[in-house]
């Protein structure tokens, strides 16, 4: 049997255990595999639920943070609020273009079916993200993905493999939104509802860091 096959089966077996367990306990799981793990967020609507969920379980874990430096006022808050009450240990990283030299150089952000939003995107999101997990090598990648956000995400599994070999697990893959705000209320949880995300366009739409 190739490796590929292998993982491959090994990840059917794993999510038909995971898919039927609690948000919390998909968590515990991938903690229980390795040290080596890493939280991505980017402070919007609701991250603030897999944030305090994580942290519960694995105290200071480290957590990326790619700011483009196109978040809205509302981020930025919400950002400093949840570093205030959860121990997180943040890396924030940013595009090696500032905004502003951007916008000099090229007269602000690309439309969706301009030729350039794809380097664009690159540039602003998925060069620093790759970047840092060059670097850091994490074996293990949570997320706060769910399955209603986006066409491609609602066939999507609680575990999978990515390109590179790590381990993306998506603790709240099958959550609805109600879920999300009725844990946010329970634990008294900040929320920003303004968001802006200039690589992706219209609602529904990926902007590719999960597509790798």
């Amino acid at each position: 049997m190739n490796e590929r096959l292998q993982q491959t089966i090994q990840l059917d077996e794993i999510n038909a255990t995971l898919v039927h367990q609690t948000a919390q306990e998909r968590i515990a799981w991938a903690v229980k595999q390795s040290e080596n793990l890493l939280l991505t967020t980017n402070f919007s609507p609701f991250e603030a639920v897999l944030l305090h969920m994580v942290t519960q379980i694995k105290p200071a874990v480290d957590v990326l943070w790619v700011d483009s430096g196109y978040n809205v006022a509302a981020t930025y808050q919400l950002a400093q609020a949840l570093q205030k009450r959860l121990p997180l240990k943040l890396h924030v990283v940013t595009p090696e273009m500032t905004v502003a030299r951007y916008a000099a150089l090229n007269g602000g952000v690309p439309e969706i079916d301009d030729a350039r939003h794809d380097e664009f995107t690159q540039l602003f999101k998925i060069a620093p993200f790759n970047a840092f997990l060059a670097a850091y090598q994490p074996d293990f990648w949570l997320t706060a993905i769910r399955q209603e956000q986006t066409d491609y995400r609602a066939g999507l599994s609680p575990v999978s493999v990515t390109a590179q070999g790590i381990v993306k697990v998506a603790p709240l893959i099958d959550w609805k939104t109600a879920q999300l705000q009725a844990y946010l209320t329970t634990h008294d949880l900040p929320n920003a509802l303004t968001y802006y995300d200039p690589t992706k366009g219209p609602a529904r739409r990926e902007c590719g860091l999960h597509l790798q």
